[in-house]
């Protein structure tokens, strides 16, 4: 289980960033229960890789919204078409459709599951 320090990641999105550069990757141990069962909080954690278009239906991805403050989700793509992304988290019964003012920040390879990589 992660008993690591909590953090923003509105705070340390420039170190994501800059780990993904060059393909790199970035290890998130997400909060939330949008992604369960597949995500269990303090237990699962995600590898992060830069995105890469276009996204594949089914693929997660980390995502920034643009409202006045900024709000990300880890989520499955439904579908992508121009400027307009569908999302939804497997244990979210309504879609995140983003129009405008979104940035994919990553895509999740692979799934840690009790240090287990699972593709």
């Amino acid at each position: 289980m992660n008993r690591g320090l909590r953090f923003s990641l509105e705070d340390h999105e420039e170190t994501l960033r800059l780990a993904l550069e060059d393909g790199g990757s970035f290890r998130l141990y997400p909060r939330g229960s949008s992604m369960r069962p597949l995500l269990r909080e303090g237990i699962d954690s995600v590898i992060l890789e830069a995105p890469i278009q276009p996204f594949a239906r089914g693929e997660i991805l980390l995502v920034r919204t643009h409202t006045p403050t900024p709000a990300y989700l880890l989520h499955r793509v439904i579908a992508h078409n121009g400027a307009t992304l569908i999302l939804r988290g497997d244990n979210n019964l309504r879609n995140e459709r983003l129009k405008d003012g979104w940035t994919a920040l990553a895509r999740v390879r692979p799934i840690c599951r009790e240090e287990r990589r699972i593709p």
